[in-house]
């Protein structure tokens, strides 16, 4: 299939290429259709059409110290977290296993502290990062209009979400082409990084907030009540589930004469539906050794294999108090809990060996 926009943008061909399997799949039909878009936005390397960048530029000279204050008190005015939610303070990226470690990409230092020119660079930096998630907005609105103009948007349930929090690493091969064009390849810092993730603390890949704590936007007309917010937590298991509920479908036993794996994760209808949905036992997050597992009120995390810390995620979400030296009770019963899972129970066995 040919790109409709030049010169070619990987979102815009994924767009193009969503638009024409909807053309094949929906016209003059009236049964349900599924359809997986998977953006590579907003990642890395830094590349963006140049019309987008030049909106965000001088956007970002602020810094990321003032613009994640500001970030913090809108968050909090519009209800997204609470009033008594405190902002965790800036930190370096913990991580110690993705190399090379560059200070300048893995540590966080003031905004203020920087040249007029540095600023600047950065300011450019963070200007095709905002355009890179622009141009995703814009094709995500390509499909909503081509389900609108084919009278299915109304009955259509649309989510949207990430697979974890702000991606940080250092992947700067050309260092004599700033960010933006084709024959760069930059990605974001960890100061950039801690700014996208406000108000958590740490990145992709970690345990804490700022890498499993993501954003999830549900739309369905006439389902979900619009503007509506929910601190009720979910994880990606719990969308196939949602799925069959919503199409009245059972998950097989057996498929093509093939046992099927069990479906973990519950349905989020009840969500939808402006309900209170029975919270999983459980939930885990994180690669190894960067673990977390959270159940009740309470979660484990873990950093390069260390000691598990401890949070209560309820009264602490932004985890500012470690409590892992206070309630040592609290980190046996939930190790001992995450021990039991498949996942706890494969790198038990792993760490042994």
């Amino acid at each position: 299939m040919k790109h409709e926009i030049s010169p070619m943008y990987q979102t815009d061909f994924i767009t193009d290429y969503a638009l024409n399997w909807l053309d094949e799949s929906i016209k003059g039909e009236d049964k349900p259709f599924f359809l997986y878009l998977p953006y590579h936005a907003a990642h890395y390397p830094l590349q963006a059409r140049p019309k987008d960048i030049e909106k965000y530029k001088g956007k970002y000279k602020k810094g990321w110290d003032e613009l994640r204050k500001e970030r913090f008190n809108k968050m909090q005015k519009i209800g997204i977290i609470p009033k008594d939610v405190k902002l965790s303070p800036p930190e370096n990226d913990l991580n110690r296993k993705g190399k090379p470690f560059v200070p300048e990409y893995k540590e966080y230092y003031p905004w203020d502290d920087l040249t007029e020119e540095k600023k600047d660079s950065l300011d450019l930096e963070m200007a095709v990062y905002a355009a890179i998630i622009d141009r995703m907005d814009q094709n995500i609105g390509r499909v909503l209009k081509k389900l609108e103009d084919e009278n299915k948007l109304e009955n259509t349930l649309i989510l949207f979400l990430v697979d974890n929090g702000s991606c940080l690493f250092f992947k700067n091969q050309i260092t004599d082409v700033q960010p933006g064009p084709a024959n760069s390849y930059w990605s974001l810092r960890t100061s950039w990084a801690n700014l996208g993730n406000t108000p958590y603390r740490q990145y992709k890949q970690a345990g804490h907030e700022g890498g499993s704590h993501t954003p999830f936007i549900a739309y369905w007309p006439n389902k979900i009540k619009p503007n509506t917010i929910t601190n009720q937590p979910a994880h990606v298991v719990d969308i196939a589930p949602t799925f069959l509920d919503v199409l009245d479908m059972e998950y097989p036993e057996t498929i093509h004469g093939y046992n099927t794996e069990p479906l973990h994760g519950s349905s989020l209808l009840p969500i939808f539906e402006g309900k209170q949905r029975e919270e999983p036992d459980y939930f885990i997050s994180g690669v190894k050794n960067m673990r977390m597992f959270r159940s009740g009120d309470y979660k484990i995390v873990q950093l390069n294999g260390g000691q598990w810390e401890l949070y209560n995620i309820i009264k602490d979400p932004t985890e500012v108090n470690n409590l892992a030296s206070t309630l040592p009770e609290k980190v046996e019963e939930l190790e001992s809990k995450f021990s039991t899972t498949p996942l706890g129970y494969t790198d038990r066995k792993k760490r042994k060996n």
